[in-house]
């Protein structure tokens, strides 16, 4: 069974601090959400960054969160929540999820940005899907 939780959304070291007492302050929730796989946003945490500011290709991410250090870190974290399911399949969750969201987000209106995003987030897509041992 999958175990739901809790979902920043936006979790990113642009909405991350330590306060002056060392204490982590988590800010920006406008996407929040309730009962979200788990993980996503430690995937979003390893992948969304390098991706924007690094510009790193979607197959060079998709490869270090699978194969490389981002992906000792996420199955480091997956084991502590007692998630079983594949990185494959999360990646899959990851990238359904975002891409519905910057739908949504569209409004139904063009945006090159935006659609710059989506298609990237395909390949990521399309890499988890050919991994997990699914044909597209």
């Amino acid at each position: 069974t999958l175990r739901l939780g809790v979902m920043h959304g936006d979790l990113a070291p642009w909405n991350v601090m330590v306060t002056t007492n060392g204490q982590l302050a988590v800010f920006d929730w406008e996407t929040f959400c309730a009962g979200a796989p788990p993980l996503l946003d430690v995937i979003h945490w390893l992948l969304f960054r390098p991706m924007l500011l690094q510009q790193r290709s979607p197959d060079a991410l998709f490869a270090a969160v699978v194969h490389g250090i981002e992906g000792q870190h996420l199955r480091s974290v997956a084991s502590r929540l007692q998630c079983d399911l594949p990185l494959p399949s999360l990646l899959v969750l990851y990238v359904v999820d975002w891409i519905t969201r910057l739908e949504v987000e569209q409004q139904g209106k063009w945006q090159p940005s935006r659609a710059r995003m989506i298609a990237r987030l395909g390949r990521i897509l399309r890499a988890a899907l050919v991994v997990g041992g699914m044909r597209c």
